[in-house]
């Protein structure tokens, strides 16, 4: 659970948005200095503006894979180390689509304490394909490493639609039960689905840990943390949505909010 993670209570979890990596459709052809100075930098920004924790992802390599390529384990897992001796927060792994053995193997690498896995029970349609959840892989993997890593696992992505109308609540049930997972991640198309997602969970599982996975922001934030017990926010609080770098005003004048909102706890 996140109080096995966090000191704090309704954790912020800033996004370091990696630019595309070599060997992607998107690449840029970047250096991995250049690479990895960018995501220090933003990492820095959000350890400063005191965010609880960085989750770093290869956002921008396009189209998404269920198996990435060696080489975008060898550069997270370059990137992350590096990271790591800059800021003094927890960094936590996510790689898209869903490679779980990918994920949990750069964690292994970075001891990081939480991963990040979006498609975990049941099965997605989205736009690489029909996409099936990752749990059992994940679990073998984490357990053959023997790893203290918590996993957070999401509960229909926003970049997918699930293949059957099974309700929210159950595949919440089915990640606890059969898939383990130590948080749940909950995001809407829109931010009122979130909230309505977020109450079914809350209904069929109240034992759960809540994360919302994207869609806050400054406007929102403190209707959100009536529902959450921790947040993931990434494109708000860079210059432009989806364009680094992370702007420390933003940054800082998000975690303002939420600290007056912890304060009165």
């Amino acid at each position: 659970m996140l109080k096995d993670i966090f000191s704090v209570k309704k954790p912020m979890i800033g996004m370091v948005h990696l630019s595309a990596l070599p060997g992607t459709e998107t690449y840029e052809g970047k250096s991995l200095q250049e690479l990895t100075q960018e995501a220090i930098e933003d990492a820095c920004v959000l350890d400063e503006a005191g965010f609880d924790a960085v989750l770093f992802q290869n956002t921008h390599d396009v189209p998404g894979l269920t198996k990435v390529n060696p080489e975008t384990v060898a550069y997270m897992s370059a990137i992350g180390n590096e990271i790591k001796k800059h800021i003094h927060i927890p960094l936590g792994v996510n790689i898209h689509k869903v490679d779980a053995s990918a994920t949990l193997a750069v964690a292994s690498v970075l001891d990081s304490p939480f991963v990040r896995l979006k498609v975990y029970a049941g099965s997605v349609m989205d736009a690489e394909g029909i996409v099936s959840g990752c749990a059992k892989e994940a679990l073998a993997y984490r357990r053959r490493m023997n790893m203290n890593c918590q996993i957070w696992a999401d509960v229909y992505d926003i970049t997918s639609w699930p293949l059957t109308d099974q309700p929210i609540g159950e595949m919440a049930h089915w990640a606890l039960k059969f898939g383990n997972a130590d948080s749940l991640v909950i995001t809407g198309r829109c931010f009122d689905e979130t909230i309505d997602r977020a109450k079914q969970v809350r209904k069929a599982r109240p034992d759960a840990d809540i994360i919302f996975g994207g869609g806050i922001n400054h406007d929102n934030v403190l209707t959100a943390l009536e529902y959450c017990d921790g947040i993931v926010i990434g494109s708000a609080l860079e210059s432009a949505r989806f364009t680094r770098p992370i702007s420390i005003e933003k940054a800082k004048s998000f975690m303002n909010i939420v600290n007056d909102y912890r304060a009165k706890l």
